[in-house]
């Protein structure tokens, strides 16, 4: 019973995807009281192989810190900011360079191991913003209605099969192909039978949500 948005602008120019999308899913908010999110592309006017990352961190001490310097490591720090968000952690996006998108899942990867942090997401040619709560609380926390772009889709989710919080919440993204993110509604049965054998070949999931086999 999720509630699915998309926008798509004919004249290839920016728009206000991000006003569009909100306005949508607040319509759809009934279908969907446990999360929402966002992929809004043509938002992030990056040149060739740099990447936005967005993590979570915990309100540790100690946590931030360590995540910049591993970051520091794998790459020149050249833009950040620290989103206050719900709960016992913060949102930290900042963007970085990589030789190519091959090396993003494994930049994740690398992070993930650190205490206290976990990916969000990292794209090149779009955003993406979820979390739990209702639309128009996430709409404010990231100031969505002020992202502009060509295209977006959006999700409203009530969960039925899995948790409730950030990383359960639609859009999935795919880090095989670039730029592919996937919104879902209804159940995919056979899920577990389509995992195990991706997992076996070594794709990595970071939830138990059906939709996420969709983007592997």
């Amino acid at each position: 019973m999720c509630g699915i948005a998309g926008v798509i602008y004919k004249d290839k120019k920016t728009h206000p995807v991000g006003e569009a999308l909100t306005s949508m899913l607040e319509s759809l908010q009934h279908r969907g009281p446990d999360s929402a999110g966002y992929a809004i592309y043509g938002s992030l006017d990056f040149p060739e192989n740099y990447y936005q990352l967005n993590i979570e961190v915990k309100r540790k001490r100690g946590a931030l810190d360590n995540l910049k310097s591993l970051l520091n490591q794998i790459s020149p720090i050249f833009e950040e900011q620290l989103i206050e968000s719900v709960g016992d952690s913060d949102v930290y996006k900042c963007k970085i360079a990589l030789d190519e998108f091959s090396l993003l899942k494994p930049c994740i990867n690398e992070i993930d191991d650190l205490e206290n942090v976990r990916v969000i997401n990292g794209s090149h040619s779009f955003e993406m913003i979820k979390d739990t709560g209702k639309v128009k609380d996430i709409a404010k926390r990231f100031d969505v209605p002020s992202r502009m772009g060509t295209h977006g889709i959006g999700h409203t989710r009530f969960a039925t099969e899995s948790g409730v919080d950030r990383y359960h919440a639609h859009p999935y993204q795919s880090y095989i192909i670039p730029d592919i993110t996937v919104v879902h509604n209804g159940q995919i049965t056979n899920y577990w039978k389509i995992r195990d054998p991706l997992e076996r070949k070594g794709h990595t999931f970071e939830s138990f949500n059906d939709t996420e086999c969709i983007v592997h």
